[in-house]
Order: structure tokens, then C-alpha cells, then sequence
């Protein structure tokens, strides 16, 4: 087994893994963004991981997998999922006659809540940044979940329609920011997580797992729109869902009827040619393109409106008469941008005619700007989740701080280890020199020895070599000389075998000549005789 260390191009995080013997990873960690805490946290996992007191195998949707906690039970590395103990084993041979730890891993207060793994959701949703996202599967049927910053924060159970999945998205919005809704939960793993209840304690959705206490209440505090308490860096998001704000109701004496409206005469009077207004400033709200403006009207006041993207106007100063100066009509848009994050802020109301409109307050409850008038209270509503955000811990910093405290812990058994190390220094030192002094005599002795072995070989190998020019040598001469030889025997059994031809050849043509001579002697006396 050994450590591989490596940094996630993704979100930059960094992890490590166990690898087996093969190569192959058989457990992963969470994120760190300390290297000197991976480090510490990859060998005390090397080291423990086969200790069945730091180790847990989880049995959930008939899937198995082996978790590693540390002494505080943390989690700090899990393997993949296994489709039976038997093929966890293969992996981990170790595993044997171990109390394992059953049940899904997303359960309910219940025990019989349709919840999924996450990597199912994970593998589903379409994509929402921030807000509520929702898929429908064949066989399983349909989810939603509440995303923060393209991280998946809450899911659902399992809805047998798209209207009943839809009214279970809008009793979430309904409870999400009432802090009694809210119900805290350690799961037998060492994760601690949260359901969310509707007002009849229904369970409506649960939270993914986090390490710590704390990383749930700061995540937990971010959906109801709380400021996060402790040393957490925060990111800003929009809320994205339609919020929840209570609606005053028209107060309508008993009995009375509304006067109807007296028509204005028209008065034949040259109208003034209308002042233009001044735009003097503009900006972005925090989120959803929604954007404001300050101008100056035709009568010397300031004012403000926030507009969506469609240019719709949302909010305007709730002073009507407008303010006297730029830098005050600034101000009041600066406590939008503070006041409008926070649900708690807005105040419905509704006229007599069945209008609905709302206010935003400060901190005093005292009015900051006003909306303009809706027939539908739905629209209103989802007019008013535009302006709401979530603050949520800063993942890394969330890392950083947990591993915090457990540096303050590793510093204090630091200073114990050094006072420990100090008095053992000084006899380490003494043995260390003599140890050193040795080392040195048993290095120089062996660069003698192999200094003199190498002039040894150095003198056997220049004779040797010497020796082998020498016979090389001889061997040449008397191949020479034998090649010498050869080539004379060869040229005299060729002069000898020339000289023999010529003479055969002078005696053949002698003999031709004599029997010639012979023949024509004969033949001359032949034809004298007869004659």
C-alpha cells in the first residue's frame, strides 16, 4: 500500500489517496487546503486503516463501503461502492466478523423516507447554480434539490408526481428560513447532517453529510439567511427560491363600503412641458441581474428604483416626496443592498381593492423602499425571492478552520515531544559523532581498498591486454606466412603444370608433323610406282 498526494483541477482542493500494491486507489479522501494536515492525515490512514477500531463498513441501498475515521471520528477517507461484502473483502481481506453500520445514507427521522445517494442526485440534476433544481427518473420517480453555489445542500425523497415533487420545493420555501424547522442529526459514520420539517414535523428534505458540527450550523444558518457565527470565511449566493413573507391583510372596518372613486375634471389649462429626469448613477444589486438607478426628477428630489432584467421596475424609495440630495438617495440604496438579503425584512401588505405590495425595512423596522403593486400574491412573492441571498461558509475556509484546532492540539504535544527530544539530545549527539567518526574510518578503509583493487585490476587488465596484442600478433605473422607460402606453392604447381602442356602440346605437334610427312612420303611413292 502506498500515499498518492494530488490537487483537483476542479475546485483546486487538495486529496490523497491509498493505493494498493497494483496501483489501483481503494480509498480517496475529502478536501484538505493545508498540505502539512493531508500529509499528517494520508499517513495516520496508511497506518490505522486495517485497526478495526478507526474503520466502519456501511451497508446502504445494497451497496457496501469501507470508511476511515480518525480518533475524533472524522471521516477522512472512504472507498467506493461495492455491490456485496464479499467483493469489499476482495479488496479489504482483513474485514471479517465486523458489527457493520445499516441504513441508506440520506435516512429520515422515519427510517422510510425515499432518499437516494447523493452520487444519484449528483448524476441527475440539470444544473442550477443556486436555487432549486428538480429531475424525474423511470424507475425511481421525482427529486428535487436546493443547490448553493453548484453544490448540492439539500435533497428529496422520491415523488410519485411531478405536482406532488413541486408542492414538496414549495413547502421547503415556505419553512426554509424558520430556524424550528431545523433538525440536527449525527449520522452512525461520524457525519453530522440536517432535516428540514414542515410545520405539521413532516420531514421534507435532508442535508448532505458535513464533517463537523459546526460546518452544518454555518451551513444551516446560510439557508435561513443568518449571519454565520464563528471564524468562517462566507460566500455570498443568491437564494433563487420565492419567498415566504407574511401578508398584512387591508384593515377594513366592519360595515364600511369603499367610496368609489370621484372622476377628476379636467382642467383646460395649457399643460407645462414635463422636466426629463437626470440619471446620476446606476449599479448591480448582489445577484439575478437586477440593477438600480438614482435620477433627478423634474422637481429637484432624488430618487431610486431596482429593476430586474426585463427592466421591470421591483423597488423604489418608499419616501415619495424624494430625498434632497444624490449622496442620501445612495445611502437608502446602500440598505437595499444590506436589508434585502434577509427574508425577515420584507412586510406584505394588501389594499382594499385586493392589491398585494411590500416593504423593505431596516434593522429598526423603519421603511427603506416599497414595491409597486401586484394583482397576484405569487408574483409578489417571487418578486421578493429575487432580493434574497444565502450566505454560506467558504468550503476551503471551512477546512482551514476545523484544521485549526487540531493544530493547536498538535502544537501542544509538539512542545511535550521537545522537551522529551531535549533531554535525550545531548546523549544522541555524543553517540551521533561517534557513530559519524566510525562511519568515516569505515569509508576512508574502503576507498582504500577499493582504490587499491582498482590499481590491481587496472595492472591485470593492461597486462592481460598486452598479452592478448602480443599472441594477436604472432598469429598474424604466422598466417601471413603460411599465406605466403601457399601463394608459391600455388605459382610453381602452376609453372610446373604450364611447362608440362607446352611440352605436350611441342610433342603432339611433332608427332603430327612426322606422321604427316609419313603419309605424304607414302602417297608420293604410291602414285610414282604407278606411273
Amino acid at each position: 500500500m502506498r500515499i498518492n498526494y494530488y490537487q483537483d483541477q476542479t475546485d483546486q482542493g487538495l486529496y490523497f489517496q491509498i493505493l494498493n500494491d497494483a496501483g489501483e486507489v481503494v480509498l480517496t479522501s475529502g478536501l484538505y487546503s493545508d498540505e502539512a494536515d493531508r500529509r499528517k492525515d494520508a499517513e495516520w490512514t496508511l497506518a490505522e486503516f486495517e485497526n478495526e477500531d478507526f474503520y466502519i463498513v456501511s451497508n446502504a441501498y445494497d451497496k457496501w463501503e469501507f470508511n476511515v475515521q480518525d480518533k475524533d471520528q472524522r471521516t477522512l477517507a472512504r472507498s467506493a461502492a461495492f455491490d456485496s461484502l464479499a467483493d469489499l473483502r476482495k479488496v479489504f481481506s482483513f474485514v471479517d466478523n465486523v458489527e457493520t453500520v445499516e441504513g441508506t445514507p440520506y435516512q429520515g427521522e422515519s427510517g422510510k423516507d425515499d432518499y437516494e445517494p447523493l452520487a444519484f442526485y449528483q448524476e441527475r440534476i440539470t444544473g442550477v447554480e443556486n436555487g432549486f433544481d428538480s429531475f424525474s427518473d423511470d424507475a425511481k420517480g421525482h427529486f428535487f434539490t436546493y443547490n448553493l453555489n453548484n453544490r448540492i445542500i439539500l435533497i428529496s425523497e422520491g415523488y410519485s408526481s411531478t405536482r406532488s415533487r413541486d408542492n414538496g420545493i414549495n413547502s421547503v420555501s415556505r419553512n426554509i428560513t424558520n430556524p424550528d424547522r431545523y433538525q440536527e442529526r449525527r449520522h452512525p459514520n461520524g457525519n453530522y447532517y440536517f432535516n428540514l420539517l414542515a410545520g405539521n414535523r413532516q420531514e421534507i428534505a435532508t442535508s448532505i453529510w458535513f464533517n463537523g458540527e459546526a460546518e452544518m450550523r454555518a451551513f444551516a444558518g446560510g439557508l435561513r439567511g443568518e449571519t454565520i457565527e464563528g471564524d468562517f470565511e462566507t460566500q455570498l449566493v443568491a437564494a433563487n427560491r420565492i419567498a415566504n413573507i407574511e401578508i398584512e391583510a387591508a384593515q377594513v372596518v366592519e360595515g364600511e363600503t369603499p367610496a368609489p372613486k370621484k372622476k377628476r375634471k379636467k382642467r383646460r389649462t395649457t399643460p407645462k412641458p414635463k422636466a426629463e429626469k437626470v440619471y446620476l448613477a446606476d449599479g448591480k444589486y448582489h445577484f439575478n441581474d437586477l440593477t438600480y438607478q438614482i435620477f433627478r426628477s423634474g422637481n429637484g428630489k432624488h430618487y431610486f428604483t431596482f429593476k430586474n432584467a426585463e427592466e421591470k421596475t421591483l423597488l423604489l424609495n418608499s419616501d415619495v416626496r424624494g430625498f434632497a440630495t444624490q449622496e442620501e438617495a445612495q445611502a437608502k440604496v446602500d440598505q437595499v443592498l444590506k436589508f434585502g438579503l434577509q427574508e425577515g425584512n420584507f412586510e406584505g401588505k394588501t389594499t382594499k381593492n385586493g392589491k398585494y405590495y411590500f416593504y423593505l425595512k431596516d434593522d429598526e423596522g423603519k421603511n427603506i423602499a416599497k414595491s409597486f403593486f401586484y394583482s397576484d400574491a405569487a408574483v409578489m412573492q417571487s418578486a421578493v425571492g429575487l432580493f434574497l441571498g444565502a450566505t454560506i461558509p467558504d468550503q476551503a475556509a471551512l477546512e482551514a478552520n476545523r484544521l485549526a484546532a487540531l493544530k493547536a492540539e498538535e502544537e501542544a504535544e509538539k512542545a511535550r515531544q521537545a522537551e522529551l527530544a531535549a533531554a535525550a539530545a545531548l546523549a544522541a549527539k555524543l553517540k551521533a559523532e561517534e557513530e559519524a567518526k566510525r562511519k568515516a574510518e569505515e569509508e576512508a578503509r574502503r576507498k582504500a581498498e577499493e582504490e587499491a583493487k582498482r590499481k590491481a585490476e587496472e595492472e591485470a587488465r593492461r597486462k592481460a591486454e598486452e598479452e592478448a596484442k602480443r599472441k594477436a600478433e604472432e598469429e598474424a605473422r604466422r598466417k601471413a606466412e603460411e599465406e605466403a607460402k601457399r601463394k608459391a606453392e600455388e605459382e610453381a604447381r602452376r609453372k610446373a603444370e604450364e611447362e608440362a602442356k607446352r611440352k605436350a602440346e611441342e610433342e603432339a605437334r611433332r608427332k603430327a608433323e612426322e606422321e604427316a610427312k609419313r603419309k605424304a612420303e607414302e602417297e608420293a611413292r604410291r602414285k610414282a610406282e604407278e606411273e
